[in-house]
Formats: structure tokens, sequence, C-alpha cells
């Protein structure tokens, strides 16, 4: 996009979300966003490529932020408000980390976080949970591999996983948390990393790049990871909603190739080839199906004012014995790796009766919620 061009995006943007809560209060609360989307370029009366760039804009902030098709998400998810009065807005940050802060990246990589997470950890591959129970005098987890014994148990598979009865609990979980399991919404974002020998898009330095196809969502945001990546030219290629749907048929070759075609574009050459590449199939995955927890389908006004609690629900302890943590346990940081971190904390803190003091690990680490740097 040129200059004017992204100009026009972020300025229909931004006049959507000023006008969403009176887009609310007119369409009602079963409205979807992709009602609301329409409903607010006819009201500006767009035309020919000022509405596909405006629509554009829209679309991509609201796909990548809440990883859905438009269709698929209610404005009272985004509103969040009850009754359809402006003066009952609920400033409460909306699950699936959508709160007020910063992207951070590890120096390197996760993997130097994850190794220092794991030192002195025994860590078993290849082995399927089929089974846990749970009872006064301790815990029994029955796997592909065997059984296993224990005082406790922390829980950490993906809500999904939960969501899709991949784990038999033995006493069943109580009613609230399996009805929190089953309220949850699952996001559906995916990515292709493209890693190249020049980074021939970069004119100006590192930036990322929008990308406005004629067919909808198709790989609108290409992310420079460069700076990140250790110096290495790498792009990744976001994606989700109607689109990452209508391509799961296709095999990683022809995904990347796309997506290739796309980078090589935006850069003004042709037939530049990735040394390296990766699909995600996050949904594929029997052992995550889908990428992270997020609002339900459609969610009305009453489901998401109760995804709070149910949050909470999901993070509650069973008994004495049974924990259980990653980002599908907190409300505030639900979907991001903070989340999955901090929740582990938590129930470390809980289960060594430490609540608020951290945690030393074994390769002598303190990590504690909010801490902004390693002690």
């Amino acid at each position: 996009l040129t200059v004017a061009e992204r100009v026009l995006v972020l300025g229909n943007l931004a006049a959507f979300y000023i006008a969403i809560e009176e887009l609310f209060v007119r369409l009602g609360p079963d409205a979807t966003l992709a009602q609301a989307i329409t409903t607010f370029l006819d009201d500006r009366e767009l035309t020919g490529n000022e509405r596909r760039y405006a629509e554009f804009g829209i679309n991509t902030d609201v796909e990548l932020s809440a990883a859905q098709s438009p269709h698929d998400i209610s404005l009272a998810s985004y509103v969040g408000v009850e009754d359809g009065e402006d003066d009952d807005i609920d400033d409460t940050p909306a699950p699936g980390g959508s709160g007020d802060f910063e992207d951070s990246f590890p120096d390197g990589s996760y993997r130097g976080l994850v190794e220092a997470l794991a030192r002195g950890v025994s860590v078993q591959l290849d082995t399927v949970v089929e089974r846990v129970l749970h009872q006064e005098n301790g815990v029994t987890v029955v796997t592909s591999s065997g059984t296993v014994r224990g005082s406790h148990v922390i829980v950490t598979v993906p809500t999904a996983v939960l969501k899709a009865g991949g784990i038999v609990f033995e006493p069943p979980l109580p009613a609230d948390k399996q009805a929190a399991i089953d309220l949850a919404g699952i996001a559906e974002l995916e990515k292709v990393v493209l890693r190249y020998d020049e980074a021939f898009w970069q004119t100006t330095g590192p930036g990322n790049l929008l990308h406005t196809a004629e067919t909808r969502g198709e790989f609108p945001l290409l992310v420079d990871y460069t700076p990140f990546a250790g110096g290495v030219p790498t792009i990744v290629a976001f994606y989700c909603g109607d689109f990452g749907r209508s391509i799961t048929s296709f095999s990683d070759e022809e995904i990347i190739a796309r997506a290739n075609a796309i980078v090589n574009a935006s850069g003004g050459v042709s037939g530049r080839e990735p040394l390296a590449a990766v699909v995600t199939r996050w949904k594929e995955d029997p052992y995550a199906l889908g990428s992270y927890p997020g609002s339900p389908v459609r969610a009305s006004v009453e489901e998401e004012l109760a995804q709070e609690s149910a949050y909470a629900a999901l993070a509650a302890p069973v008994g004495d014995r049974l924990l259980f943590a990653g980002d599908g346990t907190d409300f505030e940081l639900g979907s991001t790796v903070e989340g999955a971190v901090a929740s582990g904390i938590r129930e470390a803190e809980r289960l060594l009766n430490r609540q608020g003091d951290g945690v030393v690990l074994d390769s002598g680490l303190l990590v504690y919620p909010g801490c902004d740097e390693t002690v």
C-alpha cells in the first residue's frame, strides 16, 4: 500500500471503532461484526477502492486480533455492553489477550526460556495422556507409555483439547469447570514463516507489509521478523478466518508458494525462493486443535460477560490434587506466552504454598507473576 492508501485504511479503521458502540445499539445484541462492518461501509457510502481498502483494514484488524472470521465474532464481544446502553460499557479487557500491553520477544529465541524452565525436569516425549484419576490420597495418570502415580498433577493441555474430551477425568470435572470448557471459543490463527538470504522487501529498513489481495484474508499482514531472528531475513505471513479454512486442504508446499509469491510482489521482485519455510497447522494438530482460546463463536452478551468467571473456573483447582494452568486459565493474558508462563508460576506457588513469593527454578532463576526481568 502507498502512504496515501495506508492513511485511508487507518482513518476508516479508527472511524469504525468510534462508531462501533452506536452500531451495536442499532443492530442489537445478536449482530455479528461482519454485519457491523457492512453497515459502517454503507453508512459512509464508500465505493470502489476506497471501500475495498476500508474493508481490508477493518477485516484485517478484526481477524488478526480475534483470530476468527468477522462472521463468527459477535458485535457484543467487541463492544462489551449490556442491554445496548452506552453507559453500560465494560472496560475489562476482552478474553484472548486484548489488554493494553506491548509484544516482547526473548533475546535470540524462546529456546533459552524453555531450557531454563526445563532444567532439572524429566520430560517424557511422544507420550499421550489418556486418563487422569484423582483421589484424596494422590493422582494416577494413564498414558500411552504406561501409568504414572504422584501426589499432584498440573494439567496444562490446550483448552481445545479439554473441550474435545481428549483426556478423561475420573471422577469427572465439576459442572462449573466443564461448563467453562464447553463455553470457550478457539482461535484459528495460522502462520507461514519464510527465511531468505536477503531482505529484498526492505526499502527503508525493517517494516511490516500490508497486502490487499482480491481474495479477502489472503495473508493480509506480512511481519518482518528479521530484527527478532538474529538479523536473518525472515517474514511471517499471518492468516485465519474464512481464508484459513479455505486452504486447509492445500499442501504445505502450495501454501508456502502462495505466501512467497506475495512476499516477492511486495518487494517488487520475482523468482526469489525462501531458504526454509514452515507452515503452522494448529487446528489440525490433535494435541492443540486450535491456536489459543478466544471468545465463543457469535457469543451473546451474557456469554461475553461470563468470560471472566469462566476463565476463573478453568483456573480453579479440583480438590487438593488436580491443578490447571495454561493461557486459557488467565483472563487478562489469555492467548499469550506470558499468560501461559504466569499461570504456571501461579500453580507452582499454589503447590508450594508460596502465593506471591515466586518460584526458584533448578536453573537458579527466580520467576514471579508480573516481573519484567529475571532475578
